[in-house]
């Protein structure tokens, strides 16, 4: 590992040792949280990693990986692109986000691509250093209709990320597993309504432990 990685290490469990009380409650995902996303079918994390796609568009490759240890499925909360919000400000559900990796540092991504073994469209990471364009943009909706009886995200809601770009939704299933050199982790694609029922929790993301900031830190 690199010493940048290691020091983001530390830097995770120290912020999650102190937090670890206040994780416990009922607590609003804010601008500047870092989470890890479950996928509700099929229990493996949003992951990616410095692997790029063979194909397709050749960006670096997101998948679903088992492990709920590895680093590399830390992903940032940051506003949409070209615009700014307050570290600790509370997400409401319909808001536009993106999702910033938190060891390459880019961005949740998703384009008119076909993906490697789906051909749904492709989902990959994109950008340098925290910037990409618009197609890193998605709508944060809760994804079980009990849990929309309060306006913002919360920690342990189910959710479910619609590109805002394609109206397609983040997507993962065991029937596409990648073979070498990422074996056995699950391909990351997005997918529209008209081909899987919205209720499907194929589409679903559990929101894991993080770090979460309110206003007052």
């Amino acid at each position: 590992e690199t010493f940048h990685s290691k020091m983001l290490c530390f830097s995770l469990l120290v912020a999650a040792l102190l937090c670890l009380c206040r994780a416990q409650e009922e607590e609003d995902v804010t601008c500047g949280s870092l989470v890890k996303l479950m996928n509700v079918a099929s229990d493996h994390r949003l992951h990616s990693h410095d692997v790029a796609y063979g194909t397709g568009s050749h960006q670096q490759s997101v998948t679903g990986f088992i492990n709920k240890d590895d680093s590399n499925s830390y992903w940032y909360i940051r506003p949409p692109h070209g615009k700014s919000c307050s570290v600790g400000t509370p997400i409401e559900y319909g808001s536009v986000i993106r999702l910033e990796h938190m060891n390459t540092r880019r961005l949740l991504h998703s384009h008119d691509i076909q993906s490697p073994l789906s051909h749904n469209q492709e989902v990959s990471c994109f950008g340098d250093d925290g910037e990409g364009d618009e197609g890193d943009n998605w709508i944060v909706q809760p994804a079980i209709m009990s849990e929309a009886n309060h306006k913002n995200w919360q920690i342990g809601d189910v959710v479910a990320l619609q590109h805002y770009g394609s109206g397609k939704y983040l997507y993962t299933s065991s029937a596409h597993k990648f073979g070498r050199p990422i074996h056995g982790q699950l391909e990351v694609s997005a997918i529209g309504t008209a081909h899987v029922s919205y209720t499907t929790s194929a589409m679903w993301w559990q929101t894991e432990f993080g770090v979460f900031f309110s206003v007052d830190d």
